[in-house]
């Protein structure tokens, strides 16, 4: 039997449901059953964080604050464990995979564990830890675009 089903979630979905943009609560809800039904296993990407520390950076008046309930709401539905390589990174494997006959990558890898921690942390941060989660981030992303 085949496992859960893999499902993306674009930043646009993360950020209409934290702003209530055409989803309402009980449809926030029902997401956040999915993501604890184990029918789906819902993905997380870096590019998911790019944005959200953009948000937290930003001086726009309410943003930080909207990049924190992002946070807040992936933490709840579809957790820090996994991350979904960067698009380029997937693009290039299945090409070259495809090309030269070879079984294709995994497309997803564990958390590493100080960015996972960090996460959990800045759901419920102040500024400071804002500050050094942007410096992480920036060091899985170089971790990442080495393999």
């Amino acid at each position: 039997m085949a496992g859960p089903i893999r499902v993306y979630f674009d930043h646009n979905v993360v950020d209409h449901a934290v702003k209530r943009h055409k989803i309402t609560d009980g449809q926030v809800d029902q997401l956040r059953s999915i993501g604890k039904s184990g029918i789906f296993r819902l993905m997380l990407s870096i590019t998911n964080l790019d944005e959200i520390i953009a948000g937290l950076q930003s001086r726009r008046p309410l943003r930080p604050e909207q990049a924190i309930e992002q946070l807040r709401l992936i933490r709840d539905v579809i957790g820090f464990g996994h991350l979904l390589k960067p698009p380029d990174q997937l693009l290039a494997h299945a090409l070259v995979d495809f090309g030269f006959h070879l079984p294709p990558r995994e497309s997803v890898i564990v958390m590493p564990t100080a960015m996972r921690e960090h996460l959990e942390r800045l759901a419920d941060a102040t500024r400071v830890e804002i500050e050094y989660a942007t410096q992480i981030a920036a060091e899985v992303r170089d971790q990442i675009d080495e393999n």
